[in-house]
Order: structure tokens, then sequence, then C-alpha cells
């Protein structure tokens, strides 16, 4: 795995926005179709494989927080915050913000320091909750006729408010402004069609549901 960092003590004390979380195994290796292989990286073997990024290594996207900073920070984003995160919550980010982890192993654990405003939703008990701004969707089809053929899309400009957070975030004055009256279950219009983006697979496969994350100051109007 790219730079982890053994440690012979555990952190006493996260900053600079930084949640500790320690890695779920979330699947066994597995060959893809293509021919590639994936590892399991919470196994100790695959560590060290590589200075570089690896495939193999996407596949991380949950896990379960360690410990937590005392104060978040606006750092370099455009709204404030607080944090909603409790020792225990189970967290998701996304593949994206991967380049900015740091892999930790203490005592043949494997650990990631990931900044809060990285993180998507936390899962609490049977809850799942988004958090830094986001909502959770499910796209509305649609059907069309064309030349005399239905043609299905699982995908219109209509979605399902699946979840939502508890907290609005604080956005920069020249940020759109974000309202607090959607509720969970209703149908909305968002801002731009193509502005949801799906959450990756072992996501959706832990929450049983093909969720999209999208702003929650992008939706325009209920349907």
């Amino acid at each position: 795995m790219r730079g982890e960092l053994f440690i012979e003590n555990m952190p006493t004390r996260m900053v600079n926005n930084m949640v500790l979380v320690g890695v779920e195994d979330t699947f066994a290796g597995f060959t893809t179709k293509g021919g590639i292989k994936l590892v399991n990286l919470t196994e100790e073997e695959t560590w060290g494989d590589s200075k570089e990024f690896t495939i193999s290594e996407f596949v991380m996207r949950y896990g379960k927080v360690m410990q937590l900073p005392n104060v978040i920070t606006k750092g370099s984003f455009n709204y404030k915050t607080g944090c909603e995160l409790e020792v225990g919550d189970t967290v998701f980010w996304s593949l994206i913000s991967f380049s900015q982890h740091l892999p930790l192993v203490y005592n043949r654990n494997l650990m990631l320091m990931i900044d809060y405003h990285e993180i998507l939703a936390y899962k609490r008990g049977h809850q799942v909750t988004p958090v830094n701004g986001f909502g959770l969707f499910s796209p509305v089809g649609e059907e069309k006729v064309l030349l005399k053929h239905r043609i299905n899309n699982e995908i219109s400009d209509e979605w399902i408010l699946e979840a939502k957070p508890t907290v609005n975030v604080r956005y920069d004055k020249n940020a759109r402004p974000v309202s607090d009256q959607w509720e969970v279950g209703e149908k909305v219009k968002l801002l731009v069609k193509q502005s949801p983006y799906k959450l990756e697979g072992n996501i959706n496969t832990l929450l049983n549901k093909k969720l999209y994350a999208c702003p929650m100051n992008y939706i325009i109007c209920t349907v």
C-alpha cells in the first residue's frame, strides 16, 4: 500500500480536521472480469506493495471512527460546520478523497487519517445520515417513446430525497443558500440533472440501495 506509516503508540489527539478511522474488512480478494486482481487491503501482506496508487486501494471507502478532532475549522472549503460524528460511527467517504488519506499501522491494524470534510455520511445503529451539506438521493426513472420504441432510463431530472443532514452547513455569502424545508421521502428537482454522483459499489451494497450524493443547496423544488 502507498506510504503507510508504522507507529508504536496510538495517536492521542486529532488536529487539522483529521478523523482517525479503522479500516473495516470490506470484501475478500477477487479478480475482475478484465483480469485485474483486487486484494483485501486489511491483510498485512498487501501493504507496502507500491509507493503509488494501486487499483485495489480504491475499495477502501468506509471504516469505524476511532478518534475525532475537538474543532472543525473551515480550511479551504466554502462552508462552516461542526462535528456530528461519534467514536464508533461507521463513516463513508468518496473515491476522490482517498489521495489525501494517510495510512497508519498500529499492532497490525490498518487505520486512515481522513479530513472531516471528505466524509459523505455516517451510520449509527441502523440509521445512515449524510454530513457536510450532502443529501442522499435515489433516482426516479423515466420512460420515453422514440419512433414508436419505448426507452426506459434509470435517471431523470427527478430524485427521491432518502436522507438529509441533521444540521445544515453555513455557506459563504457568495454560495447558493440551503433551505431546511425539504423532507425525507419527497420527490425533488435538482439544480443540474447530472449533479448527483453515484456512491461507490461497496457503500450501496452495505446500505442495500442505489444512492447518489448531492449538496442539499442544489434542490430547486418538490414535484
